[in-house]
């Protein structure tokens, strides 16, 4: 059987905040209760943050994809009850939607549904998750979804396919990465901030491409492909920063 698996070169914390909301997902193993080994590192990260009383949660949305709508509903509930009992949300005031395959007009795109949203107050937005502060583990590997890609500390100069020095290094640990593991294969996803230009983002990602092969590694182990502005790692973009963290590769491992 053909499984996935993820390098953690850089656990990424995927923030969008508006109006004093900040929105959390974190996703699920399919068809299962239990989270995905990235996402049970942020949610444990995110939680020590709950001691500040200006962060209140006001709502949880969980959904399931991949099944019947009855059974989606039901994976979603139980998923529901786990992450409350999880958090020890049980005696609080707040809003639980299960959704189950029921879909909502969200205002960034997911990268699957087998996830759980959870939506913050921020009483003070200088106060607000700061991504910057999530622990950068060692490389390690583990199983995960193809829908939890590596976030790559790999950025590029603004409007452009250069890549800015600083990040060079996850670049080459890529590479050391595929060389010593045969079997692996990458799907290279390019993204860009600000407007939806899929070619520069296309660029980018062959860029990475082309380090790859250059470097000696197959053409028959890489694929590429460009995402625009269709999966923001921040969102919205309020600062250069922001902008900076969303001109980006991330890739999908796959072990054959």
């Amino acid at each position: 059987m053909r499984h996935l698996i993820t390098l953690l070169l850089f656990v990424s914390l995927e923030l969008m905040s508006f109006a004093g909301i900040q929105v959390q997902s974190f996703y699920f193993k399919k068809n299962s209760v239990e989270l995905l080994s990235n996402s049970e590192i942020r949610l444990q990260e995110f939680m020590s943050t709950l001691g500040d009383t200006s962060i209140h949660i006001v709502e949880l949305s969980c959904y399931a994809e991949g099944n019947t709508p009855d059974s989606n509903k039901r994976i979603s509930d139980a998923r529901i009850v786990r992450m409350i009992d999880m958090m020890g949300l049980k005696d609080k005031s707040i809003t639980i939607n299960s959704w189950g395959s029921e879909r909502l007009n969200v205002r960034f795109t997911p990268l699957n549904w087998d996830r759980i949203d959870i939506y913050c107050q921020v009483d003070d937005l200088s106060d607000a998750f700061d991504y910057e502060k999530i622990p950068r583990p060692t490389i390690t590997e583990t199983e995960t979804s193809k829908f939890e890609p590596v976030v790559l500390n790999i950025l590029f100069e603004g409007g452009t396919s250069v890549i800015i020095e600083e990040t060079l290094p996850d670049l080459h640990k890529l590479y050391a990465t595929l060389k010593r593991n045969p079997k692996l294969t990458a799907h290279i996803r390019g993204h860009v901030c600000c407007e939806n230009n899929k070619r520069l983002s296309r660029i980018r990602a062959k860029e990475i491409y082309k380090f790859l092969i250059e470097k000696g590694i197959s053409k028959d182990r890489l694929s590429y492909k460009g995402y625009g502005n269709r999966i923001p790692l921040v969102y919205p973009e309020r600062t250069a920063k922001d902008r900076s963290l969303n001109r980006r590769v991330d890739v999908v491992f796959e072990v054959n």
